[in-house]
């Protein structure tokens, strides 16, 4: 597990790089974290990103994986309340 907090006025993703250099499996992040060079970086290492979004992204847009492999981010349509 990795986290970092950090103030609203930097980009989210400088640190990305050095905070899932050890992870495996899934990424769980918000949808400013969505951009086609991150899903195929992210793809190459290994690692799934999850994100929350109200409306299903549009899967042939957001594909990250060569032909057939299917690396479209996992999105999670509701919450339940805790």
């Amino acid at each position: 597990m990795a986290f970092k907090i950090m103030d609203g006025s930097r980009d989210d993703r400088q640190p990305l790089a050095a905070l899932t250099a050890a992870l495996q499996g899934k990424i769980f992040a918000d949808t400013g974290y969505l951009s086609k060079l991150l899903l195929e970086r992210l793809w190459q290492r290994g690692l799934h990103l999850v994100t929350w979004s109200p409306a299903a992204p549009q899967k042939e847009e957001l594909s990250a994986a060569p032909a057939g492999q299917g690396a479209v981010p996992q999105t999670i349509q509701h919450r339940d309340p805790l």
